[in-house]
């Protein structure tokens, strides 16, 4: 394993930067879903399309195409983090636990993931137009559902998403979130608390919800039940009052700006 005693500065720099820059993206990508599902619980407009929706959103801004061009490359840039965080593991030297494992196929399910929709923001930014990605998850869960044992296969990861959002709620609960805040104001660091707070609990309330459709397609043997955020927020509204549906969605904002205030702090430590 490579550690970070063994990286020369100029590297562990360099890799603090695609972190911030992913953060940053990752931040913002959030901080805008959030802000659309609000708009569109309380009748104020809005469209939540998830983030590829997102990114529809931001190419049609001016200058849309070279705005979504930086937020592909800095989703690249969290995917790199990711990655590195599983293949090389450079915060936790000489770490082989169990649980530093189960750590690592996280990072590098997360790196796919956010390297898949950086994908698709550069493509949609060079064609200029919409690229067809909204049922993306759908064609996977499809293309796993025709394996020997694809139920099953979609069955666990289900499992693994559904404890995902149990995580990321603990995770709020119990403050965790705040682990790497370490240089601002008291003041402005219990507001970012509570704020942080909100915005996980909201996002493993989402990834739960998600994991239940993701269960359901799985018991179904039916890829069209499973879906990502954009499906997750129309279930909640089917299936509870919108104004709840709201709070959810303005907690989701709020976990996007603690991204944006993470990626101001992060810092790479042994």
């Amino acid at each position: 394993m490579i550690s970070i005693s063994s990286l020369p500065t100029d590297k562990k720099d360099s890799l603090e930067k695609f972190a911030k820059s992913g953060y940053f993206m990752k931040g913002l990508v959030y901080f805008l879903i959030g802000i659309l599902a609000t708009m569109t619980a309380f009748g104020l407009g809005g469209d939540v399309n998830g983030k590829t929706g997102i990114f529809q959103f931001i190419l049609e801004q001016p200058f849309g195409r070279i705005l979504l061009s930086i937020v592909a490359l800095g989703l690249f840039g969290y995917t790199a983090w990711r990655w590195t965080q599983a293949f090389i593991a450079p915060e936790k030297d000489n770490d082989d636990s169990a649980m530093d494992k189960i750590n690592r196929i996280g990072y590098f399910i997360s790196g796919f993931t956010y390297g898949t929709l950086a994908s698709f923001a550069m493509k949609m930014a060079i064609q200029g137009v919409k690229n067809d990605a909204g049922g993306g998850r759908s064609t996977v869960i499809a293309q796993i559902l025709d394996m020997p044992a694809g139920s099953i296969i979609v069955g666990i990861l289900a499992l693994v998403i559904i404890g995902k959002g149990g995580y990321e709620i603990w995770k709020g609960f119990s403050d965790k979130h705040m682990k790497k805040i370490n240089t601002l104001a008291r003041k402005t660091k219990e507001v970012v608390r509570e704020a942080g707070k909100v915005g996980y609990i909201s996002r493993g309330i989402v990834l739960l919800v998600i994991g239940y459709l993701t269960a359901r397609a799985a018991i179904e043997n039916n890829a069209s039940k499973a879906g990502g955020t954009e499906n997750a927020f129309e279930f909640m509204f089917s299936s509870t009052s919108a104004w709840l549906v709201g709070l959810v969605a303005l907690g989701l904002a709020l976990y996007g700006l603690f991204m944006v205030i993470r990626a101001k702090e992060f810092r790479i430590q042994a």
